[in-house]
């Protein structure tokens, strides 16, 4: 297991004195957070199409994560939720935090 390490320098440059501290970064890597919540009872699609296979059905205010998709003309998302991984309409998703 690595133990954090605490790295302090004094930098002098043009007359400045800056102090760095440094941590390690971590080799693992977490889950993406939720950034949107669902405004609605929502379909999680299997496509980006209105007639593509419903995969789940989300309940209001469940938290989703953009995979990093975006549909053509739908205004659609693809997205990583609690019930698997699919795509939903973006005009039922607001920002977590203001939810």
């Amino acid at each position: 297991m690595m133990r954090p390490r605490l790295i302090l320098g004094v930098c002098i440059r043009m007359g400045f004195a800056a102090v760095a501290l440094a941590l390690p970064v971590c080799a693992c890597v977490s889950p993406p957070q939720p950034e949107f919540v669902t405004t609605a009872d929502l379909d999680l699609r299997a496509g980006e199409e209105d007639d593509s296979a419903v995969v789940a059905r989300l309940p209001r205010g469940t938290a989703v994560t953009p995979a990093g998709t975006v549909g053509g003309e739908c205004m659609c998302w693809k997205v990583y939720s609690p019930e698997g991984t699919g795509w939903v309409y973006i005009r039922y998703l607001q920002p977590r935090a203001s939810f």
